[in-house]
């Protein structure tokens, strides 16, 4: 873009003061005056200016008292964050291997006005100066032309840092890591050049420490890049307040916040937005939208689409900034759907792999295709055997999650899991989860069964058994039926209750076992993200029977 059709936006100017007149004034003094009752010596010090500058006052100082420099940055307004006293920051230069020097700001001044004191004389006695009145008068046009702060260390600095020089005509340099700076954290400001990754460990090869790692993703963005890197993630700012439960917020089309202040340009950022939905960080609170005006800059909120991934609802205030979550993918709810569907009917499933899982409220639910506009799971039978795929979805409510209703809009945000949670009771399908084992004993009386595992910290995820029995010749149960009513089939919930197996007292030519995980409600903190059961796995250790069979001939040899 052209300097005419992009820039840094100014902050405003401030306006000449006037006369003291019986407003509120608020000045930046900091300390006591020693010449309240000297009226000539007050005057002449706030009117020449030389001593008790910048919102203090002059005072004795004993021999071996620490001179500390005072030097300005530039003032960019509360967009681009000013320094306060006590702030610890970062010096700076304008190398991007500079990891630079940590320091305090003591004191912070912004030019703006300052108090100037007079004085008359008494005609009754000459020789006493009186106080007269006082006004407030612009500060030095000089210091307010440079439009800047006044910074000072409350210690020496730990290396010089000198101004960047930057060549006439080349206008602003919106690339704040090319200059010479003070920063605070957080400062917008992209990481300095990166070479190398390094994970479990500092950079220099120290401090191994032991963790389970799923697996790393590499996110960039390239919304407001159209500048580059110095504008790449730039955020959103907030034109009106968005109060608690607001369906609509209002965004400035044409500007995002970055490290220098605000930056406008020509051209809407919020073409560089996905049209059907995604994920915001407005303030603390994360916000879905779907959908937006470019002209007005209104961004419109769905049912359901505040306060996520477990932060809170709350009102934010006109000039909060808005971070467009590029790295989430995000879609709506086409149509509302009930507690037991099957098919989630997206607006648009762009951005969502062929299977996964998605977050839609406070529900977990695992889909393994992808149908047309809408991401699908299989169904359970209506009848136990049948497998007519007309029952309810099958992976509804996963992770301890209890399956709800959906209206039209609601979000449905792709989940990472580490552990695929796809056993469901009274199901059978190929796409269910378990470890299936199958012993073959023709005519066998089986005695008992047991198994015996390693469960996760939580206490939240169980292992359990389903065991099936069969004779050669019958018809097999269905794994779908009723555990105890449908003949054959049984629900092993503990490994060896009571310190021994579980009872079977049965005759049966084959006996098999489906071993799954079942995670239980809490396993899954959809509100605050706290517990961990959702996460973890339990171990099998053992699966084991007994029983007794008559001997068998393998293989015979006639002579």
């Amino acid at each position: 873009s052209s300097a005419a059709s992009s820039a840094l936006l100014a902050s405003p100017q401030p306006t000449q003061p006037v006369a003291a007149q019986s407003v509120a004034l608020w000045q930046a003094w900091w300390g006591a005056s020693e010449d309240a009752n000297l009226p000539l010596t007050r005057a002449a010090r706030t009117t020449f200016q030389f001593r008790g500058v910048c919102g203090t006052y002059s005072h004795d100082h004993p021999a071996g008292t620490e001179v500390l420099p005072v030097w300005r940055v530039q003032r960019n307004g509360v967009d681009g964050g000013e320094p306060g006293r006590f702030d610890y920051v970062m010096l700076m230069d304008d190398t991007r291997s500079s990891l630079g020097w940590p320091a305090r700001v003591h004191r912070s001044y912004r030019p703006v006005d300052r108090t100037v004191a007079s004085w008359r004389l008494d005609p009754s006695n000459t020789l006493q100066p009186q106080a007269d009145t006082s006004s407030v008068v612009a500060e030095d046009v000089v210091v307010l032309a440079r439009n800047a702060v006044m910074v000072a260390l409350d210690a020496q600095a730990r290396a010089p840092v000198p101004m960047t020089v930057q060549t006439t005509g080349t206008g602003a340099t919106l690339e704040s890591r090319a200059l010479a700076r003070m920063t605070k954290h957080p400062s917008g400001e992209l990481p300095r050049d990166v070479s190398s990754v390094v994970v479990g460990q500092s950079i220099r090869g120290a401090d191994t420490f032991d963790a389970l790692c799923d697996e790393l993703i590499f996110h960039t963005t390239s919304f407001g890049d159209q500048q580059g890197a110095p504008t790449q993630g730039g955020l959103l700012v907030l034109t009106q307040d968005l109060p608690d439960g607001g369906g609509q917020m209002s965004v400035a089309p044409q500007v995002v916040r970055i490290p220098w202040g605000n930056y406008g340009q020509a051209q809407s950022f919020l073409n560089s937005l996905p049209q059907d939905a995604g994920l915001m960080l407005v303030g603390d609170e994360i916000v879905c939208y779907d959908g937006y005006d470019n002209a007005s800059g209104t961004i419109n909120i769905p049912q359901g689409g505040r306060g996520l991934l477990g932060t809170l609802q709350g009102t934010h205030e006109a000039g909060t900034t808005a971070m467009f979550l590029e790295h989430f993918i995000v879609g709506t709810l086409a149509g509302g759907i009930g507690p037991g569907d099957s098919t989630l009917p997206l607006v648009d499933t762009t951005g969502f792999p062929p299977s996964g899982t998605v977050l839609v409220g406070t529900e977990l639910i695992h889909y393994t295709r992808l149908a047309g506009s809408g991401l699908d799971m299989p169904r359970r039978s209506t009848e136990p055997g049948k497998k007519d795929g007309r029952g309810d979805g099958l992976f509804r409510g996963r992770f301890g999650t209890v399956p709800n209703a959906h209206a039209a809009g609601t979000p449905v945000i792709l989940f990472p899991y580490r552990y695929s949670d796809r056993w469901t009771e009274k199901s059978d399908a190929p796409e269910l989860g378990y470890f299936g084992l199958t012993l073959d004993q023709p005519n066998a009386h089986w005695r008992t069964s047991f198994f015996s595992v390693e469960e996760p910290s939580s206490g939240l995820v169980k292992v359990e058994t389903l065991q099936r029995l069969s004779n050669d010749g019958e018809p097999l149960p269905p794994w779908d039926g009723e555990p105890g009513v449908t003949k054959g089939l049984a629900l092993l919930r503990e490994g060896m209750p009571e310190g021994v197996g579980h009872r079977i007292g049965k005759q049966a030519d084959r006996a098999e076992w489906r071993v799954h995980v079942r995670y239980q409600r809490g396993a899954f903190d959809e509100q605050n993200g706290l517990a961990h059961g959702w996460k973890q796995t339990p171990r099998l250790r053992a699966l084991g029977a007994e029983f007794t069979a008559p001997s068998l001939v393998l293989r015979r040899v006639d002579e």
